[in-house]
């Protein structure tokens, strides 16, 4: 006898990651999915599908949605609020609150992270588990993670953290960039080809939330999802080859070199940037002398950091890579090998098109 098909509900399902994850996982006998965005507008695209997707105010939730999301075995949360840094953490706690208020207990929240958790400052080109974080969005990561931990156990829901590595896919930004560049014949990468990739396919994030949905991580468990094993940038440039059928060639530049004239001071300044108003409102009063100094190599460092922004714009500029091993606990088996990595591109690809061509009927 067939056991009945896994419930999923997806928040943020508007977001070019939730869409396709959504697309990818219409076609599976064994899973039920529900779609909320925060407008209609935003469920176009899973309406045309045929996926059931419904609009969510977080603030005020519908009878409705209340019914719909207390059904379901597991929600996926793949949003993001918009508002000022320093409400952000706040406004996810609250949104999440709301929604679990609705589930049954013993039912699944599961927080759809990003790597950027582990805290590296944002011009690092290697992945490394820091003790405090050296960007705000990190913090605001770190933060609703531990509120979605605390929130699940008052409402007896089961929650897990799954950090997403950099998301390729069909409909993700990120693999029209390489397009495009590739198109260009010009492609220059940071890192070196053996180096380790922290990319992930969107099929492959898809498993992920699966296999959390089926209980396979501990409450409150953090989970970082990249391709099995992790690929090397040769791997990864190799299966761009084999979806755009273009033999194009890479030239790596390795590990980015210090400017020139970056001192001590200029160092400091990259460091403490991230903790600007902790310093401003705590440590700077207590040495005014140093204040005109620092503010100054502040504003130089900005300059420096936009005009090479600027430079690096043109089609010129390296690809990005954030490369090694993942520190703590990765994804167990999910179908993310290069043969099924290609396979799936193209299923979502071809479903893509037949959805656009009969909305086009």
């Amino acid at each position: 006898m067939n056991s009945a098909p896994l419930k999923l509900a997806i928040l943020g399902a508007n977001g070019q990651i939730a869409t396709e994850v959504a697309l990818y996982l219409s076609r599976h006998t064994d899973v039920q999915l529900l779609g909320f965005a925060r407008s209609r507008y935003g469920t176009i695209l899973l309406d045309l599908a045929s996926i059931p997707s419904f609009v969510i105010d977080f603030a005020n939730i519908t009878a409705e949605n209340k019914a719909l999301l207390s059904d379901v075995d597991a929600v996926v949360d793949c949003t993001y609020p918009a508002g000022q840094q320093q409400k952000l953490a706040g406004l996810i706690e609250s949104n999440a609150d709301a929604v679990m208020t609705c589930m049954k207990r013993g039912a699944t929240y599961i927080h759809s992270s990003s790597i950027s958790a582990f805290g590296m400052p944002i011009d690092s080109t290697q992945l490394r588990n820091y003790r405090f974080a050296r960007t705000s969005y990190a913090r605001t990561k770190r933060t609703a993670e531990k509120c979605v931990s605390r929130l699940a156990e008052r409402h007896g829901l089961q929650a897990c953290h799954l950090r997403l590595g950099q998301v390729h896919g069909v409909l993700q930004s990120v693999t029209g960039q390489f397009k495009t560049l590739i198109d260009q014949g010009n492609i220059i990468s940071t890192g070196d080809a053996g180096a380790i990739s922290t990319t992930v396919f969107c099929h492959a994030v898809a498993e992920a939330f699966l296999c959390a949905a089926r209980g396979d991580f501990k409450h409150g468990s953090i989970t970082t999802v990249v391709s099995q094993d992790q690929w090397s940038l040769e791997t990864l440039f190799d299966v761009y080859r084999d979806i755009t059928g273009t033999s194009f060639s890479v030239s790596y530049v390795g590990k980015p070199e210090q400017q020139a004239g970056d001192g001590m001071v200029s160092r400091l300044i990259r460091l403490g940037t991230p903790f600007r108003n902790v310093l401003e409102s705590q440590v700077l009063p207590l040495i005014p002398g140093v204040i005109p100094k620092l503010k100054g190599q502040y504003r130089m460092q900005s300059a420096k950091r936009d005009r090479a922004a600027s430079v690096q714009s043109t089609h010129d500029a390296p690809v990005f890579n954030l490369v090694g091993n993942v520190p703590g606990q990765m994804t167990g088996q999910i179908k993310s090998s290069p043969n099924e990595t290609l396979t799936a591109f193209r299923k979502i690809e071809t479903l893509l098109a037949q959805t656009l061509s009969a909305a086009s009927v």
